[in-house]
């Protein structure tokens, strides 16, 4: 999959869908499917769906050179959450997906990771206290949300990796 064309030029994931495709689609969707959480929160490492590859660092900073659209998937997210970007409710019928232990727990590692690795650092640690404070608290769910949200970015993509460790606004 080629990432930087996703992000950045309209391009299309392993599946033949663009970014506007995914995002415009409801939160039913959202929900039902788990595909393209991976597409639009890329990590360095394999995930769950084997179609999609991981990114690598050189995509993510090539990407972050140039204006891109990684950010709308974060409010896109925080919508199906029933969230506004300043994390207050807009639908509280969504709550659901955090407020009951579902397979939205396993998703938000991978956002929290993601957006660290895209430079939003304070988007992750937004998101991180947000769910820390509002969601039914599991010692397993605990230890992955605080992994990606506390330790070095550098544990996950290696000592001889080029980074641009720069946030965005």
């Amino acid at each position: 999959m080629d990432y930087y064309s996703f992000f950045c030029k309209n391009g299309v994931d392993f599946q033949g869908r663009t970014l506007d495709f995914i995002l415009n689609k409801d939160n039913f969707w959202w929900d039902l499917n788990h595909d393209h959480i991976q597409v639009v929160f890329p990590v360095l490492e394999p995930g769950m769906i084997m179609n999609v590859p991981p990114i690598t660092m050189d995509e993510i900073n090539k990407i972050k050179s140039v204006p891109n659209r990684f950010e709308e998937g974060y409010f896109r997210f925080l919508s199906f959450l029933g969230l506004r970007k300043d994390y207050t409710h807009w639908d509280k019928s969504q709550e659901k997906h955090y407020t009951d232990f579902n397979h939205n727990y396993l998703r938000f590692s991978r956002v929290i990771r993601s957006l660290r690795l895209f430079g939003y650092e304070d988007h992750a640690q937004d998101f991180y206290n947000f769910i820390m404070d509002n969601c039914k608290v599991f010692t397993n769910s605990v230890v992955y949300w605080t992994s990606a949200a506390k330790d070095p970015i550098h544990k996950y993509i290696g000592s001889n990796c080029q980074i641009d460790l720069s946030t965005r606004d």
